[in-house]
């Protein structure tokens, strides 16, 4: 089982583009969206804390990268830190 905590995002988000990371969690599906920052700079690292809810405990998860307009954003790096808990029975 693992629980992420956070992300650090490296991204070129032009100003006037829009879009957002999102965090899914396995089994329920549950989706946690954290919205990255627009700038002039050519590369844009950010720290990224996820809330308390999509911290839970899960057997997986995957981050999807959304456009919803403007210009081109691309994301160039995510490094993402978890826990890793190991079951008791």
């Amino acid at each position: 089982m693992i629980s992420v905590q956070r992300c650090i995002l490296e991204h070129n988000s032009p100003v006037g583009s829009t879009g957002s990371l999102k965090y899914h969690r396995s089994y329920s599906n549950d989706s946690y969206t954290l919205t990255p920052g627009t700038s002039a700079l050519d590369l844009l690292s950010e720290l990224k804390h996820l809330t308390t809810p999509a911290r839970a405990l899960t057997a997986a998860g995957y981050f999807e990268y959304l456009q919803a307009s403007g210009a081109a954003r691309e994301l160039r790096k995510l490094k993402v830190f978890l826990h890793r808990v190991k079951r008791t029975r």
